[in-house]
C-alpha cells in the first residue's frame, strides 16, 4: 500500500522502489531492525534539505540517535557514492548516453558558513563578498552529479579545482572538461604537464573557456565558432598572374554558384586556428534589389596557402558548393545579411557537427569525440609497434629537410619546426601536420596531436638503458 508523503523531502513510491536494492543488507543474525529503513532515509533527507540539527528532527521521524547511526555508517561505507553512480548510470542509458560520461563540467560556488563553521574550514571570498566554504562540483554534460569537493571560500577557482580534477580522473573516465575563465591560467599548464604512473596522462583535461559577453542579460547558448563570412564587391578584373588563375572576383547577379566559388575562394588572411576549426563558408552579395543577401554556400575541405606578391600569409578555400537541401544552405542561402568592412568575419553557427574523425561514426562538435583522438593516435602507434618504432616510421615517410637540434638528426623529415625550452628541460619538434614531439633532458617522450583549441597528449617513459629503441607506452587507451 502506498505511502503517505509526510514532508516534501520523502520518497516517493517510485524513488523508494529504486533505492531499496541499492542500500547494505541488514546484519544476519542479532535483533531484528526496529524502524523501517524507508523511515530512516526519509529522516536523513530530512536534515540535507532543511538543514536543521539532528535533535530537532520531528517527532514522527525515528529517533534522532538512530538516524545518525545509520547515517554514519552507512556514510563510511561509501553507500550514497555507490548510489549516486548507479542512478547516474541508469539516467545516462535511459537517455540514449553511454553509461560512463567522456566529457563533464566543473564550477564552483561559494556559499556562507554557519556559526558552527570553525575557522580552519572558512575563508572570504572578495570577489562574491562571502565568509564561508566554497564547493566544487563536477558534473556530466546532462548535469548529474560526478564529484564533489567542500574548501574554504578564499582559495581560488584554479587552485581548488586541481584537487577536484584529481578526484575526477581517478574515480571517472572523464578526460575533458568543460570551464569558464574563472579556471583560466596556471590551472591549464598544471593539467598539462601533471600525470600520475599507472594511469593515463592528466594532460587529457582541457578546458574551454568562454567569456561572457557583458552586455548579455540571461541565458544566451554559447556556438563554437564554425562558419566563415565573405563579404563579396562588385565585379572588378584580377591583375595579370593571379595565382588562382582568376580572369575576376566579385559578384554579379548573373554569375552562377560555381562561377560564383571560383572568382572568390581566395585569396584572404585567415587565421590558422580556422584551418582546423570552420567547416562552412557563406558568401554574401548585393541583389538585384539593392540588398545584401547570402547567394552562395560551401562545405570547406580545406583551406590552402597561397603565394600572393606582397601579401604574406594568404589563404584559399577548397571545398565544394552546397545545394538546396543540405541544413546550411537551406538556413542562410537567400536570407539577408549584413556586410562588413573586412572581407573575412567568423559567424557563431550550430552547424558545426561532424563525424568523429577516427571512423567510429560518433557525432561531435570538433575533428575527434573527447578522448578519440588519444584513442586513435594509440591505435595507430600499435600497428607500428612502440613509439620509438613509430617516431621511425614517422621519419621515413616524410621528405628531409626540417630543422633539428643538437644530437636529433634523424628528426629533421617532415620539416619540423624545432625549440629548446630550456625551463622545462625538453627539446620541441612541431610538423605542419599538427603532430607535436617533446624530448625531455631526463628521458621522457611526449607525443602531441593538437585538435583546434584542444591538446592531446601521451606520455612515454624511456627503458632503463636510456636510448630511444627502449621507449614503451605506458598507457593504453580504450574505447569511450
Amino acid at each position: 500500500m502506498p505511502l503517505e508523503r509526510r514532508y516534501p523531502s520523502d520518497l516517493t513510491d517510485a524513488q523508494w522502489a529504486l533505492i531499496e536494492p541499492l542500500l547494505p543488507a541488514p546484519n544476519t543474525g542479532g535483533r531484528p531492525e526496529k524502524h523501517p529503513r524507508r523511515d530512516i532515509v526519509d529522516a536523513v533527507l530530512y536534515v540535507v534539505r532543511t538543514g536543521c540539527a539532528w535533535r530537532q528532527l520531528p517527532f514522527d521521524f525515528p529517533p534522532w540517535q538512530t538516524v545518525y547511526w545509520y547515517f554514519v555508517r552507512w556514510e563510511e561505507a561509501k553507500v550514497t557514492e555507490q548510489m549516486i553512480a548507479v542512478l547516474r548510470r541508469r539516467v545516462r542509458v535511459a537517455q540514449g548516453r553511454a553509461e560512463e560520461p567522456s566529457a563533464g563540467i566543473i564550477d564552483s560556488q561559494s556559499v556562507k558558513g554557519a556559526d558552527t563553521v570553525g575557522r580552519d574550514s572558512r575563508g572570504y571570498d572578495a570577489g562574491k563578498k562571502i565568509n564561508g566554504r566554497k564547493r566544487f562540483i563536477v558534473t556530466d554534460t546532462l548535469g548529474l552529479l560526478l564529484v564533489v569537493c567542500v574548501m574554504a571560500a578564499s582559495v581560488q577557482d584554479r587552485d581548488g579545482a586541481k584537487t577536484t580534477l584529481l578526484s575526477m580522473y581517478l574515480v571517472t573516465p572523464v578526460r575533458y572538461v568543460f570551464a569558464d575563465a574563472g579556471f583560466a591560467g596556471t590551472l591549464v599548464d598544471w593539467t598539462q604537464n601533471t600525470w600520475i604512473p599507472g594511469h593515463p596522462p592528466i594532460a587529457g583535461i582541457a578546458r574551454t573557456c568562454h567569456h561572457r559577453n557583458t552586455s548579455m542579460r540571461g541565458f544566451s547558448r554559447v556556438w563554437r565558432y564554425a562558419m566563415i563570412h565573405i563579404t563579396m564587391g562588385g565585379c572588378k578584373p584580377c591583375p595579370a598572374g593571379d595565382p588562382l588563375n582568376r580572369s575576376q572576383h566579385g559578384y554579379a547577379p548573373e554569375m552562377t554558384p560555381h562561377e560564383i566559388y571560383e572568382a572568390n575562394r581566395g585569396y584572404y588572411a585567415i587565421g590558422a586556428e580556422a584551418e582546423t576549426r570552420e567547416r562552412y563558408a557563406i558568401f554574401s552579395g548585393i541583389s538585384a534589389a539593392g540588398e545584401r543577401a547570402v547567394v552562395l554556400a560551401v562545405e570547406i575541405d580545406k583551406i590552402v596557402p597561397v603565394q600572393v606578391p606582397g601579401k604574406p600569409g594568404r589563404k584559399a578555400i577548397e571545398g565544394r558548393v552546397l545545394e538546396p537541401g543540405h541544413p546550411v544552405y537551406d538556413a542562410y542561402v537567400g536570407k539577408p545579411i549584413e556586410g562588413a568592412r573586412n572581407p573575412v568575419v567568423y559567424l557563431e553557427s550550430p552547424f558545426d557537427l561532424r563525424k568523429c574523425a577516427c571512423r567510429c561514426g560518433e557525432i561531435s562538435r570538433s575533428t575527434f569525440v573527447p578522448g578519440h583522438d588519444q584513442r586513435a593516435l594509440h591505435e595507430r602507434i600499435a600497428q607500428i609497434g612502440n613509439v620509438a618504432e613509430f617516431i621511425t616510421w614517422f621519419d621515413k615517410i616524410f621528405s628531409t629537410g626540417g630543422e633539428t637540434i643538437g644530437q636529433h638528426a634523424d628528426l629533421q623529415h617532415g620539416r619540423p619546426q624545432a625549440t629548446r625550452n630550456d625551463q622545462w628541460g625538453h627539446d620541441k619538434y612541431d610538423w605542419p601536420n599538427g603532430l607535436g614531439l617533446f624530448l625531455y633532458d631526463d628521458g621522457r617522450i611526449k607525443v602531441e596531436l593538437k585538435d583546434g583549441t584542444v591538446t592531446v597528449t601521451d606520455v612515454s617513459n624511456y627503458a632503463s638503458d636510456d636510448n630511444r629503441g627502449g621507449a614503451h607506452i605506458i598507457a593504453q587507451f580504450v574505447r569511450a
